[in-house]
């Protein structure tokens, strides 16, 4: 008998399999499934619900009602509200500044508020698309308008409300995909001290400076003093935020509201950070931004998942 030929010997070309390109890889990580299409479209439809409850069923019976949910809402619901994507208020917080000084202060506050909310807004509405684009396929701006056309439903029809109980089921959920997504990595990857361990090799975990330069990002000074006003503003006169500490019936429900804010807000940062970490140790040896597998930053929590 003879040996068999290679496809040398017989004349053949060496034969290659073909390697996917980018795009074929980004597609088929495109997993979103019934399932995940149903609880999406059941997310929206609850909120699409609550709306509609405290617009047409349990109506407001004015407009202390229907702009501060008649001061007795609970603490647990509004203080999840605080943490959730801001709305944009309806009452002005602003009318303090007309008693103190004159109605010009309050409509330049009014007016500054207004160009932040219009410039914050956009930023907020395009960064889950691109989230939800990078797991479906689905153009931003379809998603887009849909979203808001549900968010401007009941915010309009059910106000305070409607707003804070959606707020409540949106952050409910913020916090357990974050969570499943923070435990579920870390046991992909083998465990928090391996998480650790790459991202100090590799420098990405690094104290912040002391340098005075205003042109360094993320000194101790920055950090501190500049977190320190930040935070002031959003917790002590932030519209968003006053409009729900006076849907509370008293001052000691708006502090104990507040304090959960603080704990809840420090553990969804705190997940986020670790989140990065995570999402650097899974791709430290392939950038998925410089192979195209995402196209932008916001995209890379989405691809993990």
């Amino acid at each position: 008998m003879t040996s068999e030929g290679t496809s040398d010997d017989l004349g053949l070309p060496n034969w290659v399999p073909e390697m996917p390109t980018v795009q074929e890889i980004s597609e088929s990580m495109q997993n979103f499934g019934t399932l995940d299409y149903t609880m999406f479209a059941i997310m929206l439809f609850a909120c699409g619900i609550v709306g509609i409850y405290f617009g047409f069923i349990k109506k407001s019976s004015g407009e202390d009602e229907y702009l501060v949910g008649g001061r007795n809402m609970k603490m647990f619901p509004v203080s999840l509200s605080l943490i959730a994507s801001f709305i944009s208020a309806i009452t002005s917080t602003y009318e303090y500044l007309e008693k103190r000084f004159d109605k010009r202060m309050r409509l330049l506050g009014s007016l500054l508020f207004a160009i932040g909310i219009m410039t914050w807004l956009p930023i907020v509405i395009y960064v889950p698309a691109l989230a939800f684009n990078q797991v479906t396929g689905v153009n931003v701006h379809i998603i887009t308008p849909f979203v808001c056309i549900v968010c401007i439903f009941y915010t309009c029809v059910g106000g305070l409300k409607a707003v804070v109980w959606t707020d409540f089921i949106q952050t409910f959920v913020m916090f357990g995909s974050m969570l499943l997504i923070v435990i579920k990595g870390t046991v992909d990857v083998g465990g928090v001290s391996l998480v650790i361990r790459r991202n100090l090799e590799s420098g990405r975990i690094e104290l912040p400076t002391t340098d005075w330069s205003p042109l360094t990002r993320h000194t101790i000074w920055a950090l501190t003093i500049g977190g320190f006003v930040h935070w002031l503003q959003i917790a002590g006169i932030n519209q968003n935020m006053i409009q729900r500490y006076l849907s509370l019936p008293t001052v000691q429900s708006a502090r104990r509201a507040l304090w959960c804010f603080i704990v809840e807000v420090l553990t969804l940062i705190g997940m986020s950070g670790y989140s990065s970490l995570l999402i650097y140790d899974w791709y430290h040896e392939c950038d998925p931004l410089t192979i195209k597998l995402a196209r932008a930053k916001d995209q890379l929590l989405p691809l993990l998942v």
